[in-house]
């Protein structure tokens, strides 16, 4: 006994249901357990919100279901936008933020895209970032090569930095990372 035939419109419509399953199965070549749900980003927030001109912000969130994660500004920021690894977890990230020019606050909004299996989340955090000559008590400041130096609305002048020449006017040739009073002024 040999093998049963099968008619042309038997062997059509087995084909037909193969690929109804298949398609149902399968989605872009994946099976269907390895699609995963779209990306999840909370509690995004920037510590300090707030900063002064060239200073840090810290900016982190949670993340679940993503693979990577875009840190980006709707600005100029160095070292944005940057790309990194975010699997479930806690995200953090330091940002320098720019140095202001002019007299006003500038806002900067960082944006978090988080990318997964499933698809895409995106959030947003706003920072300001305040112009040097409004930080309290501070009218101007001035640097050299290695060292820096401001006026207080006080009429005081305070540097620190390197200061093997005395650049620094405390009378010393030591440097400091801590503001000192520069003497005679």
């Amino acid at each position: 006994m040999g093998r049963p035939r099968i008619s042309r419109l038997a062997r059509w419509r087995l084909a037909s249901v193969a690929a109804a399953v298949l398609a149902v199965c399968c989605a872009v070549g994946q099976p269907a357990y390895a699609k995963g749900s779209k990306p999840v980003i909370t509690g995004l927030a920037a510590s300090p919100a707030t900063v002064a001109s060239g200073a840090t912000t810290t900016v982190s969130a949670s993340v679940s279901g993503a693979t990577s994660c875009t840190l980006s500004a709707n600005k100029p920021v160095g070292g944005l936008p940057v790309t990194f690894s975010c699997e479930t977890g806690s995200v953090t990230r330091e940002v320098v933020m720019p140095a202001t020019v002019g007299s006003k606050a500038i806002k900067y909004k960082l944006a978090l895209a988080a990318t997964g299996t499933g698809g895409s989340a995106k959030a947003k955090v706003t920072v300001v970032v305040g112009p040097a000559s409004k930080s309290p008590g501070t009218w101007r400041v001035g640097a050299g090569e290695a060292h820096t130096c401001v006026l207080l609305s006080s009429g005081h002048i305070q540097c620190w930095g390197e200061n093997h020449y005395g650049e620094l006017g405390d009378g010393s040739t030591t440097n400091t990372d801590t503001p000192v009073e520069v003497q005679g002024i």
